[in-house]
């Protein structure tokens, strides 16, 4: 069956169940109904409040279990959270691990790993000497090394384990962070029918005057397009969704709420501070036949700066994040502190070309030497400089003299208005407030420096 053919019965189906979603649709979450809001570890005199809920197949036999999250406080040092779960086969049972000191951390995770296509509970283990490692957890508190590397390894030049580790990582999702993503409102860490079902009720409750029966996280879920309501276009959004993943166009739907953290970064360990899921955008950069899923995430990782002239040019206020193939590929956006260039990532289409990609443009400017970029940074780096202009002041018989030093377009000197035609041939199609006027950096370099 072709692409089109699968579409065409993907969204015929949704369409059929979709008509009825008004009539059945009840829902209300599992947190409501079975997970008290503190719930203490008795062996270990632990209590934990509940900060969330999910519903998510642990076992691998079919049926979701009812999954409750809950966090301790505590002064000493940090113990991690714990999870809480209702299997139709068991009683109800508790997954934790304790650090052993202050110098340890541990997060338990329900983790979808799909380097052997399991889902289980697990835990990442880190200390202050950079080892990291990954772990399955078992119900007697027993665990199996997955993965890991040594950091002292790392500090001693042997790349080998860790550029290992991070390749089998980007195989892992921690479906506890990726659940209640935009559309996912059951909490599965998926989209599917039953989402568009849930928001189209609670459109439906929310124009007749009813109170709602989701939570404000699922609320959050459900307003696809961040308009603040919950509409039939929310629903028609999810449904749109699912049927292109039906369909095989879309391979990762779900993000992770806030920023995955990146370990790896030009050569260098580097770590995201955290940020907020802020536009999602699927789109097929590298002509495979399947959309990328590129999350754009608030950028708390940057220093404002302000050149002598009083123009101020910031660091990129976002990180694009990019899934390929349903696994995290990288992250674009990061910027090194007290750098004195400032970079700014986007996806545009290139009309004069007529292919879309991500890109960045580079800018440097200073009284006495200026530069702007625009570089391919995904799919095809090989190609990355697109478009380069840089302006500098010499010193001739004690007087300054402002020129243009350089002008290029794709590795090829270039005149001014070659430059000015090909950006005006640049649609941003991952626009915020101030985006657009990035690339006005080109004209003030051609206006301060002249021809």
């Amino acid at each position: 069956m072709d692409i089109f053919h699968k579409i065409f019965a993907a969204v015929t189906a949704c369409t059929l169940i979709f008509s009825n979603i008004a009539i059945n649709a009840q829902y209300v979450s599992a947190e409501n109904e079975i997970f008290p809001e503190t719930l203490t570890i008795t062996e270990k005199n632990y209590t934990g409040r509940l900060i969330n809920s999910y519903n998510i197949d642990i076992d691998g036999d079919g049926i979701k279990e009812k999954i409750g999250r809950y966090h301790i406080d505590k002064i000493d040092y940090s113990a991690s959270d714990f999870y809480y779960t209702y299997n139709d086969d068991s009683e109800p049972y508790i997954m934790f691990k304790e650090p052993s000191n202050d110098h340890v951390y541990i997060n338990v995770h329900i983790i979808q790993d799909n380097n052997t296509g399991e889902t289980f509970f697990g835990y990442s283990y880190g200390d202050i000497s950079a080892n990291e490692s990954l772990h399955k957890l078992y119900l007697d508190g027993q665990d199996k090394l997955i993965i890991g590397f040594n950091g002292g390894e790392y500090q001693n030049g042997e790349m080998a384990e860790y550029e290992q580790y991070l390749e089998y990582m980007q195989n892992v999702t921690f479906l506890d962070q990726t659940a209640y993503g935009k559309g996912d409102v059951d909490g599965d860490a998926d989209i599917t029918l039953s989402d568009a079902d849930i928001i189209l009720s609670c459109y439906a409750d929310n124009a007749a005057g009813l109170p709602s029966e989701i939570n404000e996280i699922q609320s959050n879920a459900a307003d696809m397009d961040k308009d603040g309501e919950i509409t039939i276009n929310d629903a028609s959004t999810a449904l749109s969704l699912y049927s292109e993943h039906a369909a095989g166009i879309i391979d990762t739907l779900i993000l992770p709420p806030t920023v995955k953290k990146d370990y790896f970064y030009a050569g260098e360990p580097h770590e995201l501070y955290s940020g907020d899921l802020e536009s999602v955008f699927y789109l097929d950069i590298d002509s495979d036949g399947k959309k990328e899923t590129i999350g754009r995430y608030d950028n708390t990782n940057f220093d404002p700066y302000k050149n002598t002239t009083n123009v101020v040019w910031q660091y990129d206020p976002y990180v694009l994040q990019v899934y390929d193939n349903g696994k995290f590929y990288d992250t674009f956006g990061l910027n090194e502190a007290g750098s004195t260039s400032h970079y700014t990532y986007f996806l545009i289409e290139d009309h004069n070309i007529n292919e879309t990609y991500l890109a960045c443009i580079s800018h440097r400017i200073r009284a006495m030497y200026s530069y702007a970029g625009v570089g391919r940074e995904y799919p095809d780096v090989s190609q990355s400089e697109i478009l380069s202009a840089s302006g500098i002041v010499e010193t001739t018989n004690g007087a300054p003299v402002f020129k243009i030093e350089n002008i290029s377009k794709n590795g090829i000197s270039a005149t001014k208005q070659e430059v000015l035609d090909y950006i005006a041939n640049l649609e941003i199609i991952s626009p915020y407030a101030d985006e657009a006027d990035e690339l006005s950096v080109f004209e003030y370099i051609f206006d301060t420096y002249g021809e």
